[in-house]
């Protein structure tokens, strides 16, 4: 448990894999836990919970979650930088980047906000829920949906390019702000049953 807790790696390298903290069990952070530059990597092997007095001020680092099995993570209304592997126990925003390396994320019953860009390499399990995209507006990412269907995406702001592989979404998919370039993509839209919409916004 982390009562108060600052990574400030910078240049130093305190073992040969970088990375400023390596967790072999669960972290619970109920004070603030801040991490600082790019160099500052906290690699967890359990779980991940921030108590409702905890604090995370993630600014460039990165959270790799990297454990055997399903591990879940609480996290409130929380930002991270970046994110690997896991199963949401709550409503999850990444403040960054957000990538599957390998295996399942699930959501569970909750949406996924992402303000970076989205990489899926593994399996992304949607459930009923909304993959939302909120990045800084007029910043550049990408959308690499890999081979998963999505059951709701929506797109407030920031412009996203779709690249390697056709986006397959079953219900709806919304532009309120922001722009989606396809290129030479193809986005599947419905499965068949109901009614599933195309609701753009902004730039498409």
């Amino acid at each position: 448990k982390v009562a108060e807790l600052t990574i400030k790696l910078e240049s130093e390298m305190p073992d040969t894999l970088g990375y400023a903290l390596i967790a072999t069990s669960d972290i619970t952070v109920n004070g603030t836990l801040t991490m600082t530059s790019e160099l500052d990597k906290l690699q967890l092997y359990g779980n991940w919970v921030i108590g409702t007095s905890g604090k995370l001020i993630e600014g460039a680092g990165t959270v790799e979650m990297i454990g055997v099995g399903v591990k879940t993570i609480q996290n409130k209304t929380l930002s991270f930088n970046n994110l690997l592997t896991v199963q949401a126990q709550s409503a999850l925003k990444v403040g960054g980047n957000f990538e599957i390396r390998q295996g399942t994320f699930d959501v569970g019953s909750y949406d996924v906000t992402v303000g970076g860009n989205f990489t899926n390499n593994g399996t992304f399990m949607p459930q009923t829920r909304t993959l939302i995209f909120s990045a800084t507006p007029g910043s550049a990412h990408t959308f690499n949906p890999g081979r998963s269907t999505y059951n709701n995406v929506q797109f407030k702001s920031g412009n996203y390019s779709l690249t390697d592989n056709e986006l397959y979404i079953s219900h709806n998919i919304e532009l309120d702000g922001g722009s989606l370039t396809v290129g030479d993509n193809a986005i599947n839209l419905g499965d068949g049953t109901g009614v599933d919409n195309l609701n753009i916004a902004g730039t498409l």
